[in-house]
């Protein structure tokens, strides 16, 4: 087997039926395996995989593991000497597994190497990123780039100065759509199951790096990609979860004191947008009831999250 392909699904039904139809039409340029592996879903993904696509393998799980969990049971599952991981809102839009392959014949240090990722409407999703410092955790908490989008620490972390148009070695490149070697995966530890859902592909290429091995970047494949269209990534989830991953990131890589300095500034946070919401909640029309309106900061100050 070339290829395996492994695939999480949470409550993504028609994302995923047009993922697993993609790799159908243009996946089989390549020996491939597929690997569904379904986080507890409400949707009826399962019986939809089952029905439409019995060439799938799918795992059904009884509880949500994750996204770093269920990776890795789907790894587990396959035989491939190469894994494509591949979110359930991405797709393809052209045969590019056998060139993917090929490409290690010349990048014999490559560890991941990641596609040019577009949105449905072909422009460009930036998917290639420096690792996070500190201060542009901290700025992401406070979201300072919604107010300064040209500040200097933002634009060196999405590589803006980087027209995305040849092969290049990065920090980090985007869990949603990227091949390895088994072997790398393997070695490297396979996904931290302590990142329940977001930067397990920065700690990922992280651990790639250290054992020696490049990151690549090649604009040559495409994916397309639904951004946030999947059943994990609601407003909520992302405001609370990602800045626990993001924290423990931070512990991980960047030592004891950056992680409890960073965590301090979520109680900071947490504070200061409970205030701003319990406001909202009396001079607003109510349209949600009072702790619906203060959970997303307490759950920032008490690092609380939504994964159960």
């Amino acid at each position: 087997m070339d290829l395996s392909v492994l695939i999480v699904s949470y409550n993504s039904r028609e994302m995923l039926r047009l993922c697993l139809e993609s790799l159908m039409e243009f996946g089989r340029d390549v020996s491939i395996e597929i690997i569904v592996v379904d986080n507890s879903s409400k949707d009826g993904s399962v019986k939809m995989v089952r029905e439409l696509f019995p060439d799938v393998t799918v795992k059904a799980n009884d509880r949500n593991l994750g996204f770093s969990g269920a990776v890795n049971q789907a790894f587990e599952l396959s035989s491939g000497d190469f894994v494509f991981l591949m979110n359930p809102d991405a797709r393809l839009r052209s045969a590019i597994f056998a060139g993917m392959l090929k490409f290690w014949d010349e990048y014999e240090d490559a560890g991941v190497l990641a596609p040019r990722i577009e949105y449905p409407d072909q422009t460009l999703h930036v998917s290639a990123r420096r690792f996070i410092t500190l201060l542009g955790a901290i700025m992401d908490l406070f979201q300072i780039h919604l107010y300064l989008p040209d500040n200097p620490v933002a634009k060196r972390f999405v590589y803006n100065n980087w027209p995305h148009n040849h092969v290049s070695k990065v920090d980090w490149v985007t869990g949603a759509v990227i091949m390895m070697r088994r072997t790398v995966f393997r070695d490297c530890g396979m996904l931290d199951h302590r990142f329940f859902m977001y930067f397990e592909d920065m700690d990922l290429c992280m651990s790639v790096k250290k054992a020696g091995y490049g990151v690549y970047f090649s604009p040559e494949f495409t994916v397309i990609h639904d951004h946030a269209k999947g059943g994990s990534h609601t407003l909520p989830v992302r405001r609370v979860d990602y800045f626990i991953s993001l924290n423990q990131y931070l512990y991980k890589h960047k030592g004891f004191l950056a992680g409890t300095f960073f965590r301090l500034c979520m109680i900071l946070w947490g504070a200061v947008y409970l205030l701003i919401r319990v406001i909202s909640y009396f001079f607003r029309k109510k349209q949600t009831s009072f702790m619906d309106q203060i959970d997303v900061p307490l759950r920032l100050i008490f690092k609380k999250s939504f994964k159960g």
